[in-house]
């Protein structure tokens, strides 16, 4: 049961810049609730840093000493422990810190969207005809006009670089931008 714990927290804390984002897109927000959902991205990242120095602040305002691994707390013994796995907080912000960058680097690219073209709703569709898995590359060939075979082999490429990256970035764009809809004329 604990082996379970800590890969779920992991996942959990690893997509949520991305959950954020895709949030933002999915529901066609304004700017201004975008620009909200920029700043709580931006604090999920330095969340953890804000909480371990928070916890030491903590710590010595109450009398505790900082011990090698654990806070000592004299007078409140039953508060070292909590004290203690708040300081060691700060590294969970090596995942947070990458997912809130990825998923505001979302957000900014649909505000940006969403100002430079007030009237529109979704900055692409998936594809439905030329898919091979979630019609991701195949709606980036038909946003951004090119080839299909150019984004699949760009993607593949960035696939074998950085694959962690790619798999994230792809499964964020799953669930981020929907499928065209099946009335929907669309060139190939």
């Amino acid at each position: 049961m604990n082996a379970l714990i800590w890969p779920t927290l992991l996942l959990i804390l690893g997509f949520g810049g991305p959950a954020i984002s895709a949030i933002a897109i999915r529901q066609s927000l304004s700017v201004r609730r975008q620009i909200v959902l920029l700043l709580a991205c931006a604090l999920y990242g330095i969340g953890p840093l804000l909480l371990a120095f928070g916890a030491l602040g903590l710590a010595h305002a109450l009398g505790c000493h900082p011990q090698t691994s654990a806070i000592s707390c004299p007078n409140q013994p039953w508060l070292s422990d909590g004290l203690s796995f708040a300081t060691v907080g700060h590294w969970f912000t090596m995942i947070t810190l990458p997912s809130s960058v990825f998923g505001g680097l979302g957000l900014l690219s649909s505000i940006c969207y969403r100002i430079k073209n007030p009237g529109s709703t979704v900055m692409f569709y998936r594809s439905r005809r030329r898919r091979l898995m979630g019609g991701v590359c195949a709606g980036i060939a038909q946003r951004i006009q090119l080839p299909l075979i150019v984004v699949r082999i760009v993607a593949v490429a960035l696939l074998m670089m950085i694959s962690v990256l790619m798999i994230i970035a792809y499964g964020w764009a799953w669930i981020a931008f929907p499928r065209e809809q099946l009335g929907q004329l669309r060139q190939s």
